[in-house]
């Protein structure tokens, strides 16, 4: 029953963060991969498509919170915290402006 206890939750869900934002990319990436196959378009115009970057905004903001998180030096969870914060900024950004 004290092993239950000791169970590392903290790291858990930290590692969970990161892990998530990973797939986040890699599911974008292949979708894109997908409709470039499907659709004929380029990677170029993709690339420049909100519907690229969003996810991709979301992903880094979610590994660099994971990276933050898991370091324990407070030195380098600022300097993954930074750029998470600007990743988030970014995705906010797309995501409410109007898509026209």
């Amino acid at each position: 029953m004290e092993e239950i206890k000791r169970f590392p939750w903290r790291e858990l869900i930290i590692n969970f963060i990161w892990i998530v934002g990973a797939a986040i990319i890699l599911a974008s990436l292949s979708w894109h991969e997908f409709k470039v196959r499907e659709t004929g378009l380029n990677w170029k115009n993709i690339l420049k498509s909100k519907g690229f970057r969003r996810p991709i905004y979301l992903g880094l903001f979610f590994i660099l919170t994971g990276v933050a998180a898991t370091v324990n030096s407070p030195w380098l969870s600022v300097l993954a915290g930074l750029p998470a914060g600007f990743f988030l900024i970014l995705f906010l950004q797309t995501y409410l402006k109007p898509v026209f």
